[in-house]
């Protein structure tokens, strides 16, 4: 799915994506091209945030920005 939203949309595009915790630790497992089936997760509290940034310049085009933010509450 995270492949499918990155070809499908142009360079720069702000994507939010609303989801429970489960499809959150697949995004994250597929972001940072973990094997189907690892048992490494990532905590996600009620309403917390994550922010994943892609681009095609520097050395890090695949950046994690933050993870499980609750600023907000």
């Amino acid at each position: 799915m995270l492949s499918k939203i990155v070809n499908e949309n142009p360079q720069d595009s702000k994507i939010a994506i609303v989801s429970h915790g489960g499809m959150i630790n697949r995004l994250f497992q597929s972001f940072l091209e973990l094997p189907i089936g690892t048992d490494v997760g990532i905590a996600t509290g009620d309403t917390g945030m994550h922010h994943f940034r892609i681009t095609q310049k520097g050395p890090f085009p695949k950046r994690i920005i933050f993870i499980n933010s609750m600023k907000h509450l």
